[in-house]
């Protein structure tokens, strides 16, 4: 193993007193001090890690253990001790008291320097499961030590024959994990291969000095300097120690943070589980990252060292997200944990959102209706994400989402207050924006598509999302499908029952039948965003926050001829509150042949197979010869991979989004 010079700092002198303390600290630790010797047979020097013991009359007794590099201490000159303190080297040439086959006793000296680097490697204390993968195959081995560009491993001997390691190959994927937790996989470089006593010890040097988990965006993440700024600890997973660095700033997505210089045992690409970003208020929250970069910083900062996060609990998530935009706009809200209720109905009332047409139908479930929405917007359950935006005391722009599907999100109730600010409405949209713009890369959030229903005569959404849809061009970045809305399938009465259909629990055959007929009629993201895969996801989150959800599939056929497919999607009535969460859509598999009486037909024996007080209707293609139908909702989905597009348009549309 190689050993650089470090650039010193300073010299100390009578240190005596301080390298006794740090020796002193290392045995109480159980930790290891870095022994640097000369052999002068191969004129070579090498670095052993020994183990630190108390002798008598103040004298330090260092073991080698059960290290092989080193058979005989007597053959080798004793150079200097390197001690790692925080960021720092100590280091200092001992005074040798004697020297054993496997162990020398020192006094120290009075004279020490400090060196601005690390060393150049750390032993790893910490079991890790390490391995190698090449054209030999997966090969397991024994992690030693850690550099910031490199590492350095054992394969041993019964591993070699096993596998039959060949030192062929000049790069390796390299694999490293603890407990199932993978910290790292990426491609490294073979840079040396020694044979030893007990088997290959390679060392490795890391292919990449960047690293980028997603594609690059224009339109990032708002990162913030908060103040008092918050701390982010994580413990090292090579030695376990732990380590605490300040937040330069931090956005939904990730963190950066200062070192006062590279650190070894952080580097692009490596994830460290259980991370705690600790606020001034001593709110703290927990996660996992992953490092993209460390880039040395200008003007004396030291290192400059990014993370994005992997893994974060949803509730938590929003939490980080309600502290963001607070601080950013002190008027807006997400999930308010204290909001009047009282005020919001007011709102609601006020802006015309909900309108006399909308009234006379939640009017006979108001009650319900109340309680409903008391806990949607005090206990925040994980489906529903609620947005607020307030001048003064006073709302003046709401807007929510639902999570209907298992990667799919219903937005809705938007509604903004044109007397107080013209631009309340969009103040809320941005809102919402940002928050899906921060969150829709972590797994955890669910979240692949947004779509929401709008009348295509309603002059706002048709700018804005219709604009979106046209400005995208393509049905599978961002479709729109017109449908017929039924509002109340409980009221209406079929005035022709066809009786030549029946109805059946749809197969794998009748997915593929309606999906071919949708995508020749629309091509968008229907099927996508319903994800007619069974996934428990979505029905486990409903479970927990105390709602019922249920979604059944049939097939509508005539004869042998599959007429339409239906989905009954059941949730707690109104939850949107044109009942569109808790509805039957019908995809007419033979637009223009298909009867309204067939279709009606259908719609109500579904409904009949519900335990539902009441159900919507959607009818796709819309059908417009049907007389029961209320009016027509445009279906708008957007793919959030192309979510950069969508801040396109909407920045151009409106300069303060």
């Amino acid at each position: 193993m190689k050993v650089s010079e470090c650039q010193i700092a300073s010299t100390k002198l009578n240190g005596d007193t301080f390298l006794k303390n740090k020796l002193h600290q290392c045995n109480f630790e159980d930790g290891a001090v870095s022994v640097v010797v000369y052999d002068v047979y191969i004129e070579k020097t090498k670095k052993v890690f020994c183990k630190v013991s108390l002798g008598s009359d103040g004298e330090f007794c260092l073991s080698l253990g059960n290290v092989k590099e080193i058979e005989d201490f007597r053959r080798y000159i004793i150079e200097f001790i390197e001690i790692f303190n925080e960021h720092e080297l100590i280091r200092f040439q001992p005074v040798i008291v004697s020297v054993l086959k496997k162990e020398i006793c020192i006094r120290v000296p009075k004279r020490y320097e400090r060196c601005l680097r690390p060393p150049e490697v750390l032993e790893c204390t910490q079991k890790l499961d390490l391995q190698l993968i090449s054209k030999n195959g997966i090969t397991n081995a024994e992690l030693l030590w850690i550099g910031y560009q490199s590492l350095f491993c054992l394969i041993s001997w019964e591993e070699v024959r096993l596998k039959m390691w060949l030192n062929t190959d000049k790069r390796v994927t390299v694999t490293l994990s603890k407990s199932g937790f993978v910290h790292y996989t990426g491609i490294t470089e073979v840079e040396e291969a020694q044979e030893t006593e007990k088997g290959i010890l390679l060392s490795l040097h890391f292919y990449d000095s960047g690293y980028s988990r997603f594609p690059e965006k224009k339109f990032r993440s708002r990162r913030l300097s908060l103040v008092p700024s918050p701390d982010i600890i994580f413990k090292n997973p090579f030695n376990g120690s732990v380590l605490s660095y300040k937040i330069r700033d931090i956005s939904g997505g990730g963190v950066s943070f200062r070192v006062p210089q590279k650190t070894t045992g952080i580097f692009p690409g490596l994830n460290i589980a259980n991370v705690k970003i600790v606020f001034g208020f001593k709110k703290v929250i927990s996660l996992d990252i992953q490092f993209l970069y460390c880039n040395d910083g200008v003007d004396g900062e030291g290192c400059i060292c990014g993370a994005c996060f992997i893994n974060i609990c949803p509730a938590v998530h929003t939490e980080l997200m309600q502290i963001l935009q607070q601080a950013h706009d002190a008027n807006a809200y997400v999930d308010p944990a204290c909001l009047s209720m009282e005020k919001l109905w007011n709102f609601f009332f006020e802006t015309g959102f909900v309108y006399p047409e909308k009234y006379n139908i939640i009017a006979s479930k108001k009650e319900k209706l109340k309680e409903l929405y008391s806990y949607l917007y005090t206990e925040n359950p994980s489906v529903v994400k609620n947005f607020i935006y307030q001048d003064g005391n006073e709302i003046i722009a709401h807007i929510s989402m639902l999570r209907l599907f298992d990667r799919a999100w219903l937005v809705h109730h938007h509604a903004g207050d044109k007397r107080s600010n013209g631009f309340a409405g969009i103040k809320a949209l941005s809102q919402l924006s940002r928050y899906i713009n921060e969150v829709y890369r972590i797994e955890t959030a669910k979240i692949n598509y947004v779509f929401c229903f709008f009348r295509p005569n309603n002059k706002f959404p048709a700018r804005v999302l219709g604009g979106v849809a046209r400005y995208l061009k393509g049905n599978k970045v961002c479709s729109i499908d017109e449908m017929s809305y039924i509002s109340s399938v409980k009221s209406f009465l079929c005035r022709e029952i066809d009786t030549s259909i029946r109805v059946y629990k749809a197969s794998s055959m009748d997915f593929n039948d309606a999906m071919h007929v949708y995508e020749n009629i629309s091509g968008g993201l229907f099927f996508r965003m319903m994800n007619f895969e069974n996934s428990n996801s979505v029905q486990k989150s409903y479970e927990k926050s105390g709602f019922e959800r249920k979604k059944e599939i049939y097939t509508v056929k005539k004869g042998y001829v599959s007429v339409g497919l239906v989905v009954l999607l059941q949730t707690m009535s109104f939850m949107n509150m044109s009942n569109l969460s808790n509805t039957i859509i019908f995809l007419n598999l033979q637009p223009g042949k298909c009867e309204s009486k067939t279709i009606l037909t259908s719609i109500k024996i579904v409904s009949e197979l519900s335990d539902a007080d009441d159900l919507s209707a959607l009818i796709f293609p819309a059908e417009s010869s049907c007389q029961e139908v209320d009016k027509n909702y445009a279906l708008w989905i957007l793919n959030l991979e192309h979510v950069d597009d969508y801040f396109r348009y909407c920045t151009r549309l409106f300069k303060s989004f």
